[in-house]
């Protein structure tokens, strides 16, 4: 979803077409119409559901295997469950249609997504847990690629280039040509989220 931009704000919408931000009727969405206003898109759901239930999975094997809270604390169980929780209120709840027509509803996506859940997400280390989701034949092609993304991301997950890359990619976001661009263009945004 685009938030206006800062300076539409103030104008009034084209001749002809609604205010962004009023509900199909006219009116400004009321407390009546939260639960209506909650983001079910098929594919994010299924994208979300698949996750879980991939993870879940995952660590009841594990757990079974090696014993309850080995291979995967119970900590990064937690991670992850709040990691995937904080997702759920960025782009499931009433915030994600608030952030049609409020930049601060948009912007509490962003933080919730790069500040909250990401970092719970490195806590949580799942991709371990996911791949023993998998069933085993698919579980085998995944362990071939685990070594060579791996290697591949030996440097970018260091603690000081982490940081790095992650404040350079939330930077040139918000600089006004690539976050125009943004705004613009559903597939540029989707990128950028």
């Amino acid at each position: 979803h685009r938030p206006l931009p800062a300076q539409a704000i103030d104008r009034p919408p084209p001749r002809g077409r609604p205010a962004r931000g009023l509900a199909r009727g006219g009116g400004l969405t009321g407390p009546h119409d939260r639960l209506s206003a909650w983001a079910w898109d098929p594919l994010g759901r299924a994208a979300v559901i698949v996750s879980c239930w991939s993870y879940a999975v995952g660590a009841r094997a594990l757990w079974r295997s090696a014993g309850r809270g080995e291979v995967v604390s119970r900590s990064q169980v937690a991670a992850y469950v709040l990691a995937m929780t904080a997702v759920l209120i960025a782009l499931v709840s009433p915030l994600d249609p608030a952030a049609e027509a409020l930049f601060s509803a948009h912007m509490t996506q962003h933080v919730l997504v790069t500040l909250v859940a990401a970092p719970l997400f490195v806590i949580a280390a799942p991709l371990q847990v996911l791949a023993w989701g998998l069933p085993p034949r698919l579980r085998r092609t995944t362990a071939r690629w685990h070594g060579r993304v791996r290697r591949l991301l030996r440097h970018p997950a260091l603690p000081g280039v982490g940081l790095t890359l992650f404040l350079g990619v939330f930077v040139t976001w918000h600089v006004p040509a690539p976050y125009d661009a943004a705004l613009a263009s559903d597939v540029l945004h989707g990128v950028e989220h």
